[in-house]
Formats: structure tokens, sequence, C-alpha cells
């Protein structure tokens, strides 16, 4: 019985982060619709991904990270 509710706990408690990560992503998604367009988050994701930065920036190149790193990371 004690160890089926410390499975039950570890559950609830995983879940509770999912949630939190789900409702995160979420509002992520929905500023990034058409209709509630959130410029900022247009300009973060776009200089990301094309590699610019701002004349006035100090830009701090680190080495790509390997497969295997993320892997662990996301455990």
């Amino acid at each position: 019985m004690l160890r089926m509710q410390n499975e039950v706990e570890t559950a609830q408690t995983t879940l509770s982060q999912l949630q939190k990560e789900h409702q995160e992503l979420a509002h992520r998604v929905q500023l990034m619709r058409p209709d509630s367009l959130d410029p900022d988050l247009l300009e973060e994701k776009s200089r990301q991904l094309l590699d610019y930065s701002k004349p006035n920036e100090i830009v701090v190149l680190t080495p790509p990270e390997s497969n295997q790193d993320i892997s662990q990371r996301s455990k």
C-alpha cells in the first residue's frame, strides 16, 4: 500500500509539471497565431533562426550540443 501511495504521489508530481509545461507551450503558441502575433516573440524567433543580431549586441559563440547531451537533458 505504501509503495502504491508513493507511486501515486510521483505520478501526481509528474502530471503537475507536465500540465505547467503544457500551459506555457500553449501560451507561446497563442502568441504566434496570426490574429494575436506578438512582435517581440516574432523578432526573437526570427533572429534566433536566422542568426541575426543587432549592431550593439555582444554575441557569445558556444560549441554546438551533441545529440547525446540533448537526450540526457530531456530525461
